[in-house]
């Protein structure tokens, strides 16, 4: 579960120096990359695995299984689930 604050340590930059080069490069902050990589991640989790939706959010870096929920619906237009049925990924 690594933080934006972990990055700028890691790469000797004080948070703001960070926040100001990914906001230049990428367009977005810190948080929102690490948001985006964790929905992403999610979402192929929800469409390969039969894992429950806490223990995905959970293997996703989101301690709170609601705020996951919040976040992949404003993200994708989905619910967690609504996500796993429409993917119609049988498992094995």
């Amino acid at each position: 579960n690594i933080t934006p604050d972990d990055i700028s340590k890691a790469a000797s930059l004080s948070p703001s120096h960070l926040h100001k080069l990914f906001s230049e490069s990428l367009g977005m902050t810190p948080f929102e990359y690490m948001i985006n990589r964790r929905i992403k991640k999610s979402m192929q989790l929800l469409t390969i695995t039969n894992y429950s939706i806490s223990e995905i959010a959970s293997s996703c870096g989101f301690t709170d299984q609601s705020y996951f929920g919040k976040i992949f619906k404003a993200k994708t237009g989905y619910t967690p689930l609504n996500y796993r049925k429409k993917s119609n990924y049988s498992y094995p």
